[in-house]
């Protein structure tokens, strides 16, 4: 059996209380993410006073696996971009 005098106990205490600190600190930190920032209009992005286009909001904000295909402003600003891309194509003529 281990017998801890008092130090010990107080430093097996102190860490723990630091670990189960931490851990809630990082599991507030996860929850407190919310993704790509807002956008009203994809035509006209602008992030904390910045103007972007759609590619430079994209390659920021989206390219992360987790928000690229879930998040709605990643998805609106994607759906502006390809249509954009596709009035810019000129058609195939056979």
């Amino acid at each position: 059996m281990i017998n801890f005098d008092g130090a010990h106990k107080e430093n097996a205490v102190n860490r723990a209380t630091l670990l189960i600190g931490m851990a809630a600190l990082l599991m507030l930190g996860g929850c407190l993410k919310d993704g790509a920032p807002n956008v009203d209009d994809p035509q006209n992005i602008v992030v904390k006073g910045k103007k972007m286009d759609d590619r430079e909001y994209l390659k920021e904000f989206c390219t992360n696996k987790k928000y690229e295909a879930t998040d709605e402003n990643c998805l609106k600003v994607k759906r502006a971009y390809h249509d954009r891309f596709m009035k810019r194509r000129k058609p195939i003529n056979f």
